[in-house]
């Protein structure tokens, strides 16, 4: 990711989306506006291994399940939001980065595929679709509280995370297609 297209995603994405959290959680979280530089090392320091690691010519691109991957788990490991580690929201850890972080990585993925081919518009107009849980948390917090276990006990996959997003990509697609969308 270029510097200047993180400085869009800074300002539109991370940035914004931290500060409504925090307005919707006042007292609880602050925002740490110094994590900018460390998100973007962090993310250019995972990409970078994901390209050496993982691909047969490490100065191709990553497709766009990975750099969401990279980018999801650089803003965790970052922290971006400070709040008491030890706080239980509805019976769950509280996974204020992690909700920033795939907020955002779900929303660049979107941005992805939406520019990637124009009939993506039809079936991604309502955003991503989840399947049911059957516990009393949705998807999306249960994925969240995989990655702050993930990362705090450092045990997170990047390829694992970018094959999950795949895979919510292609349930959204199945789901909308089925239901003439």
């Amino acid at each position: 990711m270029k510097k200047e297209t993180y400085e869009i995603l800074w300002k539109d994405g991370i940035k914004a989306k931290a500060e409504q959290i925090v307005n919707d959680n006042a007292g609880k979280v602050v925002f740490d506006s110094e994590a900018k530089e460390r998100i973007y090392k962090e993310y250019s320091k995972l990409r970078d291994y994901t390209k050496i690691s993982f691909m047969r010519n490490p100065d191709g691109l990553l497709d766009r399940h990975k750099v969401c991957a990279c980018l999801i788990i650089a803003i965790v490991k970052s922290k971006p939001l400070v709040y008491e580690d030890n706080d239980d929201n509805f019976g769950m850890k509280g996974i204020f980065n992690e909700n920033l972080a795939m907020t955002v990585g779900l929303s660049l993925l979107y941005n992805f595929i939406i520019s990637s081919d124009q009939n993506n518009q039809k079936w991604l107009k309502n955003g991503f679709s989840y399947p049911n849980t059957i516990r009393d948390a949705t998807y999306q917090e249960l994925l969240c509280l995989m990655l702050y276990y993930d990362i705090k006990n450092n045990q997170y996959s990047i390829l694992a995370l970018s094959n999950i997003l795949f895979m919510i990509e292609a349930y959204t697609k199945q789901c909308n297609i089925e239901n003439g969308e």
